[in-house]
């Protein structure tokens, strides 16, 4: 969240549209990842590391050294990878899936991991699933919000998970 000159939180909608039009994202996940691991640095005293999830804009899938950015902050400030998860919205790596399969072939093998966000949305999720080694699918909202009284998104929760489940994924 961002904070307001008075101290307030601000929501991310009040700022994200803009900075995504004036193209500032890439920027701000730099930033967000710089202090995401110096937050990690700080707090992992113990064994077992802290998780924390970190979401990519679509904006910085299309730089083709975020991958460097990532290991160059993990190396600097000392983060286990496996206390880190990207989450990458379903939209944005079907736009992008040379570039997002890319980075996760760089950083998986360090601990990394990653989550498939607002999934169940975009036109060919299933076909891609499998070329894109993720290794968590956060079901779109839109289908959790019924659940209950809906049976049409109970059947597509179902399925999701299913399939999900039955390739190694969590849901």
């Amino acid at each position: 969240r961002l904070r307001a000159p008075d101290g307030s939180l601000v929501a991310p909608n009040a700022f994200l549209p803009a900075a995504e039009r004036f193209s500032m994202m890439a920027d701000i996940d730099r930033w967000v990842i710089r202090h995401a691991f110096q937050v990690l640095r700080d707090h992992n005293l113990g064994e077992t590391p802290t998780g924390l999830s970190i979401h990519l804009s679509t904006q910085s899938l299309t730089h083709g050294d975020l991958n460097r950015y990532i290991t160059d902050c993990l190396v600097e400030f000392n983060v286990d990878p496996r206390a880190v998860i990207f989450e990458i919205t379903e939209s944005g790596a079907l736009n992008h899936v040379e570039g997002v399969r890319h980075l996760i072939q760089e950083l998986k093998p360090f601990g990394c991991r990653f989550a498939l966000a607002d999934f169940g949305i975009g036109f060919s999720s299933l076909a891609h699933l499998k070329h894109l080694d993720c290794d968590f699918l956060k079901i779109d909202g839109s289908f959790i919000q019924g659940l209950l009284n809906d049976p049409v998104d109970l059947a597509v929760i179902s399925a999701i998970t299913n399939i999900a489940h039955s390739i190694g994924k969590t849901t």
